[in-house]
């Protein structure tokens, strides 16, 4: 019963992650955080989650986006092209960025 039920999840997590690539929505990784994208015309969302006991502290290149806030927090300043951004353990940020 156990190896079904994995079948399954396996199954139901091909197909979740299938159905967000098919609205723009891309999984991938900033260093040690899990991030999920969802990729407009002009602005992209993305989701930062950090799954670990520890704060991560990750530089992120902006450099197509001359805007860049925080959901919450408002505004985050641009250097040369990055931003550094702090996410607490078992926190969710979104940025949303404009080009």
């Amino acid at each position: 019963m156990g190896m079904l039920m994995q079948l399954l999840e396996t199954k139901n997590m091909t197909f979740l992650l299938s159905l967000l690539e098919s609205v723009n929505v891309r999984q991938k990784k900033l260093g040690t955080l899990l991030c999920r994208e969802r990729i407009g015309k002009s602005e992209s969302a993305l989701f930062l989650f950090n799954m670990s006991l520890n704060t991560v502290i990750e530089e992120i290149d902006v450099t197509q986006f001359s805007n860049v806030e925080d959901l919450l927090e408002g505004k985050i300043e641009i250097s040369s092209g990055k931003i550094k951004v702090s996410v607490n353990p078992f926190e969710v940020r979104c940025l949303i960025m404009e080009e």
